[in-house]
Parts: structure tokens; sequence; C-alpha cells
């Protein structure tokens, strides 16, 4: 069928065309440039949905809360006392109600009272660590930023708050992610369940600066399918905005996922033509000087580095003299590393070869879409090598989640449809052959 208002003149119009068929032609072609406006019910269940998918991250987020298990760590008490100071507390005092706030969180169900008087004293001694580790905190504002006005408000009872608002935005942007990816209104929501369900919905409803971090990767995931699309300007900004987010997490954070823009690009540079070729050139130059960072805040603002981190895991927080030869001792640490948590990784077969199902799944499915998100996924893997401490891989590979979510979201509601249609098809049958007797 032609298109309406090309009757049956075929081709394209010319000089010698009839004048009602060249306007025509010029109408149906911004006719096609013209985005269909939303009608009231397509506003509706767009609110529907939003709604929906609300409703759903608040009651996941509040679940994996109130669950029995750690809610508080010792980094915990560093992000409290630096939120205090942030609202100009005394810094004993902000010493003691962040220890305070520390173990009353610590476990659910609370502690009895003298194990949190145990736990308090514990946390105490922990705030009156050696200079260089209070540094390391002091170079991570992101996460206290969000506490301070909270907890100003509602007391310790800010500190969940804030916790709790920053696991909502991560099933958000997620869902928001799956949206730019092509996903229908099912999809969202599924996709932002499966964020909160699986291991990224744990620490992003802990009192640690994972959350922050995740919604910072989400954010500059979002903005590189933009850049991707060819929505430059809108894409940059997101990207930008993320990596500050996860610069003022943790700086740390900020090198891996660089490294994974920064490959991405290259990728899509490699095997693009014409405006994709060089969106995927400028997402490669921006994640390089998202690199330069890290070396910036160490010369303009004493924040420490690399050599920093790697000097703490080695001397028990500085608690023991500098190793003489940090880097010789981190890639003998390695070699011990990797094949112990390969071990460990074998005892849950079905949960590794599962995500990896659905990376390859979600690879061969958006293709070219899949780069940023996957390699995003994956950037976890270089704090790993620069911090090779087997009791906290779970908590570093955190970002390898947001893909296998993304997958789960896209794949679930068809898979769930197909095999509705099947069993309704069957007792159709059924039904008919029924009926013939």
């Amino acid at each position: 069928m032609l298109p309406q208002g090309w009757g049956i003149y075929v081709g394209r119009p010319g000089a010698g065309d009839p004048p009602d068929a060249e306007r025509a032609a010029n109408r149906e072609r911004h006719q096609e440039a013209t985005p269909q406006r939303l009608t009231r019910a397509g506003l509706t269940r767009a609110v529907l949905v939003a709604l929906a998918g609300v409703f759903l991250v608040v009651g996941l987020s509040l679940l994996r809360w109130i669950e029995p298990g750690i809610h508080a760590y010792p980094d915990t008490t560093w992000y409290v006392r630096n939120a205090l100071l942030m609202r100009g507390w005394d810094q004993a005092d902000a010493d003691q109600e962040a220890a305070l706030v520390r173990c009353s969180y610590w476990v659910q169900p609370a502690l009895s009272f003298a194990k949190q008087a145990e736990c308090v004293q514990d946390a105490g001694e922990l705030l009156h660590s050696p200079p260089r580790y209070e540094e390391i905190f002091a170079a991570r504002p992101g996460y206290p930023i969000i506490l301070a006005p909270l907890s100003a408000m509602l007391g310790r009872q800010g500190f969940m708050v804030a916790t709790l608002m920053v696991a909502v935005l991560d099933g958000i942007l997620i869902m928001i992610l799956v949206r730019l990816l092509g996903g229908t209104s099912a999809e969202q929501l599924v996709a932002g369940g499966a964020f909160l369900l699986l291991p990224s919905g744990f620490w992003s409803t802990r009192l640690l600066s994972d959350g922050t971090m995740l919604a910072g990767l989400l954010v500059t995931v979002c903005g590189a399918i933009l850049l991707q699309r060819g929505t430059r300007r809108a894409g940059v900004g997101l990207i930008l905005a993320g990596l500050g987010a996860v610069f003022v997490r943790k700086s740390a954070n900020l090198g891996g996922l660089s490294l994974a823009l920064f490959a991405s690009g290259a990728a899509i540079a490699w095997v693009s033509r014409g405006p994709a070729k060089r969106n995927g050139y400028l997402l490669a130059g921006l994640s390089s000087a998202a690199l330069l960072l890290p070396a910036a805040s160490g010369i303009l603002l004493g924040w420490p580095g690399l050599g920093t981190s790697v000097q703490d895991m080695f001397t028990d927080h500085f608690l023991r003299p500098d190793v003489h030869d940090p880097w010789s001792s981190l890639a003998r640490a390695n070699l011990q590393f990797w094949p112990e948590l390969f071990r460990q990784w074998l005892h849950s077969p079905v949960l590794v070869l599962g995500s990896l199902a659905a990376l390859a799944w979600l690879a061969v499915r958006l293709r070219m879409a899949s780069i940023p998100l996957l390699l995003a996924g994956l950037s976890g893997i270089p704090l790993l090598v620069v911090h090779p401490v087997v009791i906290e891989w779970d908590r570093l590979l955190v970002p390898i989640w947001v893909p296998v979510a993304v997958a789960i979201g896209l794949a679930l509601p068809a898979f769930v449809a197909a095999r509705l249609d099947f069993v309704s098809a069957q007792l159709r049958q059924f039904s008919s052959s029924h009926r013939l007797r």
C-alpha cells in the first residue's frame, strides 16, 4: 500500500512532476519527521507504568533492608562521621555518634546491649586509625554529602532513609536504561526488580557508598548509549555527570569505569563508520580525560592515590610499616588470589554459569548497543586486581549485576509470554478435540 497523500504516483518528484504530487511528497516527508503526539490513553499508561515502577523499587528496597544480616560495616563509621563533620559537629562528638550509628544498624535483629557496647568501643578505636587511613575516606565525599542533610532532618533514621533513597534511584535508573535500549514497560519493571533481588540490591541497601557508585555508573551507561545513538549533547552531559558522581564516591571505581568506557569507545570506533565512528572516538576521549582526574585530585587536593590504597591493604590500614616493593607484592597477591576465587566460584556453578549465559545472551540480543553496558559491568575487575582480598570480591564486582539485571529484564517477559502462548494453544487444541468427540 502506498503512503497516504501519494495517490497512484510512483517515483521521486522532479522538475516535471505535477505540483500537487510534489506538495504531497513534501507533506509526507514532513509528517515522517514529526514525532507522534502522546495521546491521553498513552499518557495515562505511562503514568501508571511509572507509578508501578516506583512502588516496585520502593517495596523491594524496603524488603532488602529489613532482611536479617549485616547492614553497617566498618567503612560505615567513617562515612557517618564525615557526614556529621560536614554538618559542623565537633570531632569528638562526631566520633561517638558515628560509632553509635554504626553499631545500632550493624545487624538485624539488633545486638544485645552488651554486644552493642563492645561494638561501640571497637568502632571508636577504628576512628583513631593513622591519618593516612583517614585521608582515604576524606577523599570520598560523595556518600556523606547525601547523608548529611537527611540526618540533620531525621536524626539517626536519616542515614537509613538516605541509603534507601539511593537504592530506589538505582532501580529507577536501570528501568530508564532498559527503556533506552528499546525495552517494553514489562521489561523495564522486571529489570528493576531483578536489580534489587540480585546482589546489587543487597549492596545498594547497605550503609555504604556502593549505591551511589552504581547510580553514577548507570547514569554513565545511559549517556554512552545516547552518544552511541548520535544524541551527543545529552550523552556527553550524562557521561560527565555519571563519571563525576563515581569520582567523588571512590576514585578507584572511576579508574575501572573509565577503562571500560575507553575500551567501549575504541571497539565502537573500530567496527563503525561515519558518525558512529566519531562518537566512539568521543567516548574514548572522554574516558581518557576521566583517567586523569585521580592524578589531578592528588596534586590539587592532596587526595591519596593508587599507591596509598595498595599500601593500606598490605599494612593493615597503616598499622604496620610500608612494604618495600608494593607492586611486586601486589603481583604475588594476585597469583594467590585468583585461583582461590575460582575455587569459590566452583561452589556456586548455577549462579556463575547463569550470569555468563545472561551476558552472552545480552551481547547477541543487543549487538553493538551492548558494548558499553557489558564492559561497564566488568569495571570491577581492575579493582580486584589492585585489591585482591577474597572476602571482598563480591562487593568489588557488584557492577557485573547491572548487565545481568538488564538481560533478565529483556528476556524473562518474552520467555513467559511464549510459554503462556504455548499453554494456551495446547488448551485450545485439547478443547477442540474434546468437542469433536
